[in-house]
């Protein structure tokens, strides 16, 4: 868990963590999106670290903290795994509310 709690801090995740991450992204519980190095390599960001990107003709990525990330992937395609991610959260949230107000009817 002491790996988790460093993730969030830091807003990133390496294969060291991989498994684990997606794991609680998959559960609604990182706002985390899949990205890719230029080398190939599959890593997480926070998505709500996110204060800029350029194509240069890379994409760059720069966080709130000034930290700079070059990627495969466009704006466009990120932009468009943000939106997805929140709605996939907004859906879990919605599914909770509705178990929870069904489970007090009863």
């Amino acid at each position: 868990m002491r790996k988790v709690r460093a993730v969030l801090v830091a807003g990133i995740a390496t294969d060291g963590v991989h498994v684990v991450c997606k794991q609680f992204i998959e559960a609604g519980l990182l706002f985390m999106i899949r990205l890719t190095r230029l080398n190939k390599k599959e890593y997480y960001l926070n998505s709500d670290i996110i204060e800029a990107m350029e194509e240069t003709p890379d994409t760059v990525i720069t966080t709130v903290n000034g930290k700079k990330f070059v990627v495969l992937e466009k704006p466009t395609e990120i932009v468009e795994r943000v939106i997805e991610f929140r709605g996939r959260i907004l859906e879990t949230q919605n599914d909770n509310q509705n178990k929870n107000e069904n489970s007090n009817k009863n």
